[in-house]
């Protein structure tokens, strides 16, 4: 398993990503932090490119929720706010 930072610009949408963690078999695996282009923010666990596992979201308007994450989506799910 490696560690990177990646930060990738698409010309067409002129949106952004970054991506700043854990990487195995070319997919976001172990923990990291993934900043989507609208501004919203995932800190935490990954499993083959999928939010899985103990995590944080910011969504764009700054709201926060903690929690168990599975297989990319977070039911039960505590805000913070």
């Amino acid at each position: 398993m490696f560690s990177r930072i990646s930060t990738v610009l698409n010309a067409e949408t002129l949106t952004r990503w970054t991506q700043q963690g854990q990487w195995e078999r070319n997919m976001y695996s172990g923990t990291g932090k993934y900043e989507f282009p609208n501004g919203t923010v995932y800190e935490g666990q990954w499993v083959e490119n999928k939010m899985h596992g103990e995590g944080r979201y910011i969504d764009a308007g700054g709201r926060e929720w903690h929690g168990q994450f599975y297989n990319g989506t977070g039911p039960g799910l505590i805000s913070m706010d």
